[in-house]
């Protein structure tokens, strides 16, 4: 769920203002420092003042949209497009997104406007000024999405798993029942869920990412997690295909998972490198996992303490 917001580009005196830059764009938002969660910086061969001086436009061609946020504040971010048809540019805020979020995007949308000269239109119709978009009614639909997320979890799948997750700037955010009510409950919803949002997204630890093999002959497809040793990390409890994945994947095609434990090596050439030291199958490193050496951030995932080589030998076992 989300909304969306169409901010009108500068008319010339033949058609539009030419579609800023992808730097122009930053560099307008003096207010906070806008970052990029969806673009792999250190990706090989990326050019990063090719991409800076690209139109949203441009850009556009191979990807969808940008997703901003403000390092330290946002918890989802908003994404950032361009409308050739509508000649406009697209703010779009998701339901439910943290105060952070809706106070940066409204701010962002006034700047926007106030360079352009024209006015914002909501995806219902609604008209705003650069002044007025501040009365928009965003803790509405904060509590519309927090409200959508407990009827989900009211309502158990024929399986009976209880889990709802939406997609942070940096992390997935799982919900069950129990957590949803405590948001629900107490004093301050939007608080409580923004805060929630916004802890997990700040957690000093890496974030593992899921993979996938198939079998050359069997054809039989696994996932699998990498953990390294004596690093903080971000695992699920329980692995599943993350929506980013079931583009090509879904968790029916996943025969299992596994574990793979590896260190940092360098070599007497002053070369990084990994060395294997075991793997597991996801479960079982579960199951021996001391309880002491995680904690539960939310519904599905963990955050695992540093483990030495002795602490990952003895799991192995």
């Amino acid at each position: 769920m989300s909304v969306s917001f169409y901010i009108k580009n500068k008319k010339k005196f033949f058609g539009y203002e030419k579609v800023m830059t992808i730097r122009e764009v930053i560099d307008l938002f003096k207010e906070y420092k806008l970052s990029i969660y969806n673009i792999d910086f250190d990706a090989d061969g990326f050019n990063k003042e090719k991409f800076y001086n690209t139109s949203i436009e441009r850009w556009q061609e191979n990807h969808s949209c940008i997703l901003f946020g403000v390092e330290g504040k946002s918890g989802r971010g908003f994404e950032f497009s361009y409308n050739t048809t509508k000649n406009s540019y697209v703010i779009r805020e998701f339901t439910p997104a943290t105060e952070n979020d809706w106070l940066i995007a409204l701010e962002f949308m006034k700047v926007l406007t106030e360079k352009l000269g024209t006015k914002i239109k909501s995806e219902q119709g609604e008209i705003y000024t650069s002044e007025a978009i501040s009365t928009f009614d965003y803790k509405n639909d904060i509590k519309s999405g927090i409200k959508a997320i407990s009827d989900i979890l009211n309502k158990e799948n024929e399986k009976g798993f209880n889990v709802d997750n939406i997609y942070g700037i940096k992390r997935v955010v799982s919900f069950n029942k129990e957590i949803i009510e405590k948001i629900v409950n107490s004093s301050d919803e939007i608080k409580e869920f923004s805060k929630f949002c916004e802890d997990i997204q700040y957690i000093d630890a890496y974030s593992a990412k899921q993979s996938f093999v198939e079998d050359t002959i069997t054809k039989e497809k696994w996932g699998y997690y990498v953990l390294t040793e004596n690093l903080r990390t971000v695992l699920p409890y329980k692995p599943n295909v993350e929506l980013i994945s079931m583009d090509y994947i879904k968790n029916e095609e996943v025969a299992f998972w596994k574990i793979f434990f590896c260190a940092y090596k360098v070599d007497e050439n002053g070369e990084e490198g990994i060395d294997k030291i075991g793997e597991s199958i996801y479960d079982e490193f579960i199951k021996k996992l001391p309880t002491d050496k995680y904690k539960f951030i939310d519904a599905s995932y963990i955050v695992v303490e540093p483990l030495n080589r002795d602490d990952i030998l003895e799991i192995l076992k």
